[in-house]
């Protein structure tokens, strides 16, 4: 991510699709949006896809929370 970071493409999808998160595995996720958002805020175009399971009610509302938080462009999907 660091060197993608450094020279991203024009448009740039990232596909989010967990079952389970954890402290150590929300950290790391949360570094990696907050690199998509600089992208993004530097001009680039990024959409985050985020698929969460109907039944993750913890899942849905983080992923509502961060997206919207970051002000990312995004969409979640309930499968």
């Amino acid at each position: 991510m660091e060197q993608y970071s450094e020279n991203p493409k024009k448009h740039t999808k990232f596909e989010i699709d967990l079952k389970y998160l954890n402290g150590t595995s929300i950290r790391y996720l949360l570094s990696i949006l907050m690199k998509l958002k600089a992208i993004n805020d530097n001009g680039n175009n990024v959409m985050v896809n985020w698929n969460v399971p109907k039944d993750a009610d913890d899942l849905r509302d983080l992923s509502e929370n961060v997206l919207n938080d970051l002000q990312l462009p995004h969409h979640i999907y309930y499968n």
